[in-house]
């Protein structure tokens, strides 16, 4: 199509199917629905298929996961200080609360626009590769 607009669709490194950009996408916009269940989905069903989704998927779980061991953590904290420890740790929940919504929105574009990304370490642990 020597006409059609803007340039041609990039097939980055791993698309292998048409719809990798949407499972890939899904596994971050998943999460404001489902939780953390979303990526796993993801990444459980399309992992050997496509290297794009699996990482992609990989990324988006391992931010929820992290965000769920945070929060587990953090209620245990406050329980065991018999709710002082809420003075610190709630800013901190708050705050990592902002930066994971802004990567996952930042996963989101790049995994619509067919790019691959990864999460920086200190806001998302690697525990699935």
């Amino acid at each position: 199509m020597p006409y059609a607009y803007g340039p041609p669709a990039y097939a980055g490194p791993g698309i292998t199917a048409a719809d990798d950009t949407t499972w890939a996408l899904m596994a971050y916009v998943g999460q404001f629905a489902f939780g953390f269940i979303a990526p796993l989905v993801v990444y459980a069903s399309r992992k050997d298929r496509s290297p794009f989704v699996r990482q992609h998927g990989a990324q988006a779980l391992n931010l929820a996961l992290t965000s769920l061991i945070l929060t587990f953590g953090s209620i245990l904290l406050i329980v065991v200080t018999l709710g002082i420890g809420a003075i610190v740790v709630l800013p901190v929940l708050v705050v990592y609360g902002v930066a994971h919504l802004i990567y996952l929105i930042i996963g989101a574009v790049r995994a619509s626009k067919a790019q691959p990304y990864v999460i920086p370490k200190w806001l998302c642990w690697p525990m699935v590769k």
